[in-house]
């Protein structure tokens, strides 16, 4: 397996078919790299995220008092 440390997300693409993604970083010596997936990928990516989110902050304020918010709409 190839471990990369992302330091920072820049960017992302989408393919000219649609066919894939690309989700584009730099990483702890500033170097650009990305990760590539079928686009069938998303919506795996974008049902986990919110559990990532919740357990990387329970993780960090292990007192819960840190919470995700989100906007509402005016």
């Amino acid at each position: 397996m190839t471990v990369i440390y992302g330091r920072q997300l820049t960017t992302f693409a989408v393919s000219p078919n649609g066919q894939s993604f690309a989700i584009q970083v730099t990483d702890e010596q500033a170097r650009p790299g990305a990760l590539i997936l079928p686009t069938e990928c998303l919506n795996a990516l974008l049902m986990t995220l919110p559990d990532i989110v919740k357990r990387s902050l329970q993780q960090r304020f292990p007192d819960q008092a840190m919470r995700v918010v989100y906007p509402v709409g005016s």
